[in-house]
């Protein structure tokens, strides 16, 4: 059964951005990756573009402080999920939030270092929407809109969401 978890953690300081993509993108157990509302531009650090898309964003709104991104993880447990299917469920998401209007990264790994056949995908979102200059934040009502939203594009899977390790679970 997939999770989804949207991560609480202190997204404050000024470089989690790169910190964040760039675990993402060295990780061996990458497999694909892919954005939305951010120009990856050939040849240039990964980061360093989705970094100033996210700041582009916040700067027409002077939204730079507070939590910078929203970090979503969408584990698929024990499921038996091909690389190709794991894609399309991100690509979904990232369109989701995209027309929504929020820009996003994101990339899936095969394995963890818990477990080696752990299939998961890292969202990367930036907390201001780029078209009303509002802010993200987790809550159960967004959670389910996407959950509701993922029943209707991926019939027969059985989301969930995992409240333990997102809003009510802060490290």
């Amino acid at each position: 059964m997939p999770n989804l978890i949207f991560k609480v953690k202190n997204y404050r300081n000024e470089d989690v951005v790169e910190i964040l993509v760039d675990y993402i993108m060295s990780s061996v157990y990458i497999e694909c990756y892919g954005s939305r509302g951010c120009y990856l531009i050939p040849g240039k650090c990964i980061s360093d573009c989705v970094r100033a898309g996210f700041q582009a964003v916040k700067n027409v709104y002077y939204k730079a402080d507070g939590q910078l991104l929203q970090h979503i993880i969408v584990g698929f447990g024990d499921m038996n999920v091909t690389e190709e299917q794991v894609c399309m469920v991100a690509d979904a998401i990232s369109r989701y939030f995209l027309f929504k209007g929020y820009q996003n990264f994101w990339g899936s790994h095969w394995g963890s270092e818990n477990n080696s056949s752990y299939r998961h995908i890292h969202m990367v979102l930036n907390t201001i929407n780029g078209m009303t200059g509002e802010r993200f934040f987790a809550t159960n009502d967004n959670m389910g809109e996407l959950k509701t939203f993922l029943m209707a594009a991926f019939p027969g899977v059985p989301w969930t969401y995992r409240t333990e390790e997102s809003f009510f679970h802060r490290e």
